[in-house]
C-alpha cells in the first residue's frame, strides 16, 4: 500500500515549483497574500520525499515509469 505513484519528471516539476514558491515568499512579491506560498511549497516538497501524491491516488493517476 505504500506505493509511488509519482515519476522523476514530476518530482523535478514539483521540486521547481516549490522552489519559485519559497523565493516568492521571501522577496515579497505578493505582500500578504503569499502566506501560503511556503505551506504549498512544504507539501510538493513532502511529496517529493515520499514519492506518493495523495490527490493522484485519489484520482487514480500514476506517473511512474511501469516495467514491462
Amino acid at each position: 500500500m505504500n506505493k509511488e505513484n509519482i515519476g522523476k519528471i514530476d518530482k523535478i516539476i514539483r521540486g521547481i515549483i516549490a522552489t519559485i514558491g519559497v523565493f516568492l515568499f521571501f522577496f515579497n512579491v505578493f505582500g500578504e497574500k503569499s502566506a501560503l506560498l511556503p505551506v504549498i511549497s512544504g507539501c510538493l516538497v513532502l511529496n517529493i520525499y515520499t514519492g506518493k501524491c495523495y490527490v493522484y491516488a485519489l484520482l487514480g493517476l500514476n506517473t511512474c515509469e511501469h516495467s514491462s
